[in-house]
């Protein structure tokens, strides 16, 4: 009809910000939020849930991975990991790091030999088989929430609507961090 297709078809964006996509799961039989990650070669849990949970021999082995940031994830090991989703497990040998930014990432190596789905419009992860029959999906969550606490380091006193900036220390789990962003 020569109507500019835009105007028929217009495109749907997302008013929502970007942000990680979050999955509910049981590493080792204990739930576990757990990150997914298209941008990472492999699976990775932090030692500190690590620690936390039921798990079979440890191999030390350092490395180190340069994360999307360019920062340094340190690399001390590996695990076999069970990673159950509505009860169907999967399995995979993760990297274990002490300055990971969260508990558990899932890898393109557990993404790709899991056969997973990332279906956005449903915000859902779907499993399937070599059949391509569906064996499990679970829906995306929201972020647990992370609290840290933040000290001044001096006294301060500010006047009404005024604005300043100021020198803070915020005790970090992952290690020595210069800059943090509110």
């Amino acid at each position: 009809d020569g109507g500019h297709s835009s105007i028929q078809n217009p495109s749907i964006t997302s008013h929502k910000s970007s942000s990680p996509i979050y999955i509910k799961v049981q590493v080792n039989q204990t739930p576990q939020h757990a990150i997914i990650d298209t941008g990472s070669a492999v699976t990775i849990i932090h030692q500190q849930l690590l620690k936390k949970i039921h798990h079979k021999k440890f191999i030390y082995k350092r490395k180190i991975h340069a994360s999307a940031s360019c920062t340094s994830v340190n690399i001390i090991g590996e695990i076999h990991l069970e990673i159950k989703i509505q009860g169907h497990r999967t399995w995979i040998i993760a990297d274990v790091a002490t300055n990971l930014v969260t508990d558990l990432l899932l890898g393109t190596d557990w993404i790709t030999q899991n056969s997973v789905i990332i279906d956005s419009p449903q915000q859902r992860i779907i499993l399937v088989n070599k059949c391509h029959q569906v064996i499990a999906y679970t829906p995306f969550v929201e972020p647990p929430d992370i609290r840290f606490p933040v000290f001044l380091i001096d006294q301060i006193t500010l006047s009404p609507y005024s604005e300043q900036c100021i020198d803070v220390v915020v005790p970090s789990l992952f290690g020595n961090v210069n800059n943090v962003m509110f």
